[in-house]
């Protein structure tokens, strides 16, 4: 159980820090970003889907 709450936090962790990078090349690129935001959204409904 605790293992699986660190990587949680990891996935977490690195999810913001990509998010972080993302934004700042989308400000060169806002239609990769938009497309890529967008997929994100989708995989965190089917996480959510997947916990349930």
């Amino acid at each position: 159980m605790i293992g699986f709450l660190i990587l949680l936090f990891i996935f977490v962790a690195g999810f913001f820090i990509m998010q972080m990078l993302i934004y700042r090349f989308a400000k060169k690129n806002i239609h990769k970003y938009t497309k890529i935001k967008w997929f994100h959204m989708w995989l965190h409904m089917n996480m959510k889907k997947a916990r349930d």
